[in-house]
């Protein structure tokens, strides 16, 4: 689980949409090892799968979660500001959690369907779903060679769409999106 809290509060964040795309003025950090992957990479694109409980339950008794995908423009990098591929490469990161956000969204609705009501079982697809994000994101990176072969790139693009596309039902909207609230230390 995530929290931000900033001052700047605005200009710090971008929520994932679906017809806005990252830009390389959004890359306003400083290049660090800690966010790079085991390959060479000339960007990175630091993004967060935000969930928030919310300490009040709903009528029926269950709690209510807000997940948010929030790009995070001063951490986020680049040293190379001309590649368009790069910087696909990198908004593809950002679906990527897109989708896995939408993929909690979507255990969590049929949790509550379920009935469940421990918080256990809700913290355990939240661990899960994030796991296999990572894992999917360093596949992604060593398939593509961090975007560097363009058609492989161009089949994780298509794959990629057609799994928002499904999942598209469990789409949040800009109004929804709260970011802004995050805290960097958690």
């Amino acid at each position: 689980m995530i929290l931000i809290i900033c001052t700047n509060i605005l200009s710090l964040f971008i929520c994932w949409q679906d017809n806005v795309k990252l830009k390389w003025n959004d890359f306003q950090g400083e290049p660090n090892s800690k966010f790079k992957t085991t390959l060479n990479t000339d960007a990175g694109a630091v993004t967060a799968i935000r969930t928030v409980r919310t300490p009040i339950s709903d009528e029926k008794g269950f709690l209510k979660y807000d997940i948010a995908v929030c790009f995070m423009k001063d951490l986020s990098f680049t040293t190379d500001t001309t590649s368009s591929e790069l910087l696909q490469h990198e908004q593809l990161h950002f679906d990527i959690a897109e989708l896995y956000a939408r993929k909690i969204r979507e255990r969590i609705s049929f949790l509550v369907a379920k009935k469940v009501r421990d918080q256990r079982e809700f913290d355990k697809v939240f661990d899960l779903i994030l796991l296999e994000k990572d894992e999917l994101s360093k596949q992604y990176d060593i398939r593509t060679g961090n975007g560097g072969v363009d058609f492989v790139q161009q089949e994780w693009n298509i794959k990629i769409q057609k799994e928002l596309n499904e999942m598209k039902a469990f789409a949040t909207y800009t109004s929804q999106c709260s970011c802004e609230t995050m805290n960097k230390n958690n």
